[in-house]
């Protein structure tokens, strides 16, 4: 985050929170049983711990936008739009909104969800894999840094 822009890095800092315990503070994670139904109920049975000499911070993801909104412009970036359609022409991209608007850019970053036009629009709408489906599990994310 620091080679990308310090004040990316300064945003993730202000919302970081790091382990608790001295115990922990060179775990990086715990991997454990999740959810187990069958008759050794090993759920939350640790599986392995992988040690990292900095230990973990995390944030939570929206915690971390609402800090990254802060670096960029308000002219700039607009917030709470669908995207219901894309296309590239002569190296750009066109965007059209649900609210009937439309914009075109040089960049497209998809952070719109599980249902994602923007994979719909890279994997093309014949693929199914752009057509993800919750499945009520968690999930958590890693960041190197």
């Amino acid at each position: 985050m620091q080679l990308i822009d310090p004040s990316v890095k300064a945003a993730f800092d202000h919302r970081a929170t790091t382990n608790s315990w001295e115990s922990y503070s060179d775990v990086w994670i715990d991997i454990r049983y999740g959810q187990d139904t069958s008759t050794e109920k090993r759920a939350g049975k640790q599986l392995h711990q992988i040690k990292c000499p900095a230990g973990q911070e995390t944030t939570h993801r929206a915690k971390l936008l609402d800090e990254m909104i802060k670096l960029i412009p308000a002219e700039i970036a607009h917030f709470g739009e669908r995207v219901v359609a894309m296309e590239e022409k002569n190296g750009k991209v066109n965007s059209k909104f649900k609210d009937g608007t439309a914009a075109t850019h040089t960049a497209v970053i998809g952070c719109d969800g599980i249902k994602s036009e923007t994979w719909k629009y890279i994997l093309g709408r014949e693929d199914p894999a752009a057509y993800a489906v919750s499945i009520r599990k968690y999930c958590h994310r890693g960041l190197a840094r």
